[in-house]
This record gives C-alpha cells, structure tokens and sequence, in this order.
C-alpha cells in the first residue's frame, strides 16, 4: 500500500471514530427537564433489569433527586416486574446462564424463583460447564460445586482447553514477531553485503 492510500485510509477511519462518537455523545444525553420516571421504571421492571441502572438520571439530573421522584420510579418499576417475574421467565433466565433477579422476591411475589430454581438444575450440568469454561467465561455461582459437580467438572476441563488455547495464540504470536524480526534484519544484512560489495568493486 503507497503513501497515498495510507493517508486516505488514516482520514477515512478518522472520520468514522468522529461519527461513532458523536452518535454516541447523542443517545447519552438526557433532558432533564422531560424526565418520564413512570416510564423508565415501567420498562425497565418489564426488561428484568436492576433498578440501580437507573441512578445514573438522578447523577444527571440532581434536581430530580427527590424523594417522589424515587417512590414514582421503584412504583413504575414494581408494577413492571410483574409482567416480568414469571416462572418461565426464571426458567429462561436460569437457562441463559443469566443471574438471579433478586428483586422478583424483593418486591413482588411471584414464581419467578421457583421457575428459575427448576431451570438451573437443567442448566447445571457437565456440557454447559463445559461450555462456559472453552468459553474463558466465569463460573456460574448458582452452579455451586457441592450440589452441581458435573458442572464443575465440565468447567475445569473446559477451562483448561481455553487457557492452552489462550497459550498458543501467544506463541503463534510471538513466533510470527521473531519471523518478520528475523527476516528484518536478513534484509538489512543483505542489504549491508551489497554496500560492502559495491564498495569493493569501485
């Protein structure tokens, strides 16, 4: 690749790290003078989510930091766990490999736990940790080793293949660095015997 297209492509990737930011600058601002609480709390109950995600409007938007501003959210969200605190839904967070809602029992009553106890039994086994484990992923705390030890089983082998994996990538890695390093300084030898050589003819 010429000068030329070096620069053009350096301009090119200038250019989209600009847009990239400024598109993200955009759907990270908040206006705080149009904050719909019922709503976000509403969704983000019905999402599954932790209602600390939330804390960042009131970091925002200090002025929204009342005491009814925080009791009209946790309502919203309360209201929207109840569509989301399902024993299926436990059963699929739990087969995701997903963590505990906690707040499915915190706030409501529901058979969110119990849907989710059911799914992790099913989750806990030798091919999921395994899985998990090629995967360089963490260990699931709700496969605990006492009760799921297939599981960690299956964990430890397949973390052992993930980090002789992770080894031989460094090695391909550094293989490939001596190679061009080496090949570098062959040229610049060669290089040197041809200087050498021109000298002496002169």
């Amino acid at each position: 690749m010429n000068k030329k297209n070096v620069q053009a492509m350096r301009v090119l990737l200038s250019l989209a790290m600009t847009l990239i930011l400024s598109s993200c600058t955009t759907t990270q601002k908040l206006d705080c003078n149009a904050l719909d609480l019922q709503a976000k709390g509403l969704s983000l109950g019905q999402l599954g989510g932790k209602l600390d995600q939330e804390e960042v409007v009131f970091l925002k938007c200090p002025a929204a930091n009342t005491a009814h501003n925080r009791t009209t959210l946790l309502d919203a969200y309360k209201s929207g766990l109840k569509s989301f605190c399902s024993a299926d839904n436990g059963y699929s967070q739990a087969q995701a490999g997903e963590p505990l809602l906690d707040e499915c029992d915190q706030y409501i009553n529901s058979d969110y736990s119990t849907g989710f106890a059911r799914g992790i039994v099913e989750y806990c086994q030798f091919a999921k940790g395994y899985e998990s484990g090629v995967r360089g992923k963490k260990h699931n705390h709700h496969c605990q080793q006492s009760q799921f030890q297939e599981y960690a089983v299956g964990y430890i082998k397949g973390l052992e293949i993930y980090r002789a994996t992770v080894e031989v990538r460094k090695l391909e890695s550094l293989r490939l660095s001596t190679t061009r390093s080496m090949e570098s300084h062959m040229r610049s030898l060669r290089n040197l015997e041809s200087r050498i050589t021109s000298t002496k003819n002169k």
